[in-house]
């Protein structure tokens, strides 16, 4: 879609006139859904492809970028450029967005006021006292726009995340709160966690000889609540009509 999209701004002479393209991908780039990586992540990482790999469209995207702004043609002389984000978990509200996390965590809010449910923390108990970055929709776009108009930073990648830390043991109490909810005492008490196994060889095993680590552990994604089958029971999809 992105080549077809370039190739037709080419074709009928639009691109003439474009000065640059800013591309949004994400934390997966650093292969973050197949297990541990190297932390901090950085924008000079290799990136996590080669036999053994699943293909990542994030490469191929900015590949495209680079290898189609190389011959570009502008107005004047020259051709466009490019810049990349890698934002984090993008928070923000924005009507109609089902794949923003503050919208899940809205509706799962919701849900469990409506049926009168203890507001429990979905995810596993290791998760929830560990730390974790988020990437404010504002601050994004506010970086959008200076990477559009900042002539130093063409044909770069950058990171963009609040530059803060997070856990949820902090921010799950605030939302229960939010809405009038209570987290129980025992939320993680006599209820086994779902385990996901990731591939076998995680992203940090690249770099494992040089960071001195003799054994990396294959990843896995651990639950308490599987939120597919939570959304799926007559009670949630009728409570879901009501508030609706």
């Amino acid at each position: 879609m992105l080549r077809n999209l370039l190739t037709a701004l080419a074709f009928t002479g639009a691109e003439r006139t474009l000065k640059r393209v800013i591309l949004t991908t994400g934390a997966k780039h650093y292969g973050v859904h197949l297990g541990p990586v190297k932390c901090p992540m950085e924008e000079t990482d290799p990136w996590i492809e080669g036999a053994g790999r699943p293909p990542n469209f994030y490469y191929r995207q900015q590949r495209i970028l680079k290898e189609m702004s190389e011959t570009s043609v502008g107005k004047g002389g020259g051709g466009w450029d490019w810049v990349v984000t890698y934002p984090n978990d993008v928070l923000g509200i924005v009507s109609g967005n089902f794949m923003n996390l503050v919208t899940a965590l809205g509706v799962y809010a919701v849900i469990c006021k409506e049926l009168q449910e203890p507001f429990v923390f979905p995810g596993s108990r290791e998760f929830y006292t560990r730390f974790d970055s988020f990437t404010d929709s504002r601050l994004h776009a506010r970086f959008c726009r200076w990477a559009a108009l900042e002539p130093d930073c063409k044909n770069q990648a950058f990171n963009v995340v609040d530059g803060d830390v997070q856990s949820w043991q902090t921010l799950w109490p605030k939302l229960a709160n939010r809405f009038g909810l209570t987290v129980p005492a025992d939320q993680f008490k006599g209820q086994d966690e779902k385990v996901v196994p990731l591939i076998e060889r995680p992203p940090i095993i690249e770099q494992k000889e040089s960071m001195g680590l003799e054994e990396v552990k294959r990843g896995e994604v651990r639950m308490r609540i599987d939120l597919s089958a939570w959304a799926d029971r007559d009670e949630v999809k009728k409570a879901w009509e009501r508030v609706a």
